[in-house]
């Protein structure tokens, strides 16, 4: 059912393309709106650290209402702080911010003080 709080939904993470790409999507039934930050390093495998959110297409955070879509890139900017990864038991905690703009309406979000401690799937 409905609940109006991000905590009580499942959240998802995943890490994919052998470890160089983590996805986390979080939601609010009841209000429509999600978050969702994407880093995928083509190159390197995510390890801890601060990983910019700066672009819209492979270092991006967005978050998603009802009246719109706002992405980061194009001078919104933001941060994913992975502070530990624990590969034996797939868990991960970080921290998370940005600043997010939409294109329809010009309208501009920031999104702050998010944090996760949540498990991982592995594809």
């Amino acid at each position: 059912p409905y609940t109006n709080d991000f905590k009580l939904q499942p959240t998802e993470c995943i890490i994919s393309q052998e470890g160089k790409s983590i996805s986390i999507y979080a939601r609010n039934t009841k209000i429509r709106e999600h978050v969702s930050i994407l880093v995928n390093s083509l190159d390197n495998v995510i390890t801890e650290g601060k990983y910019s959110l700066n672009s819209d297409r492979y270092f991006w955070g967005s978050y998603d209402k009802p009246s719109g879509d706002f992405i980061t890139g194009n001078g919104y900017e933001g941060v994913l702080e992975i502070i530990k990864i624990d590969r034996s038991i797939k868990k991960m905690t970080g921290k998370f911010y940005f600043n997010c703009h939409n294109k329809e309406n010009n309208e501009t979000l920031s999104i702050t003080e998010g944090e996760f401690n949540i498990k991982y799937l592995e594809y």
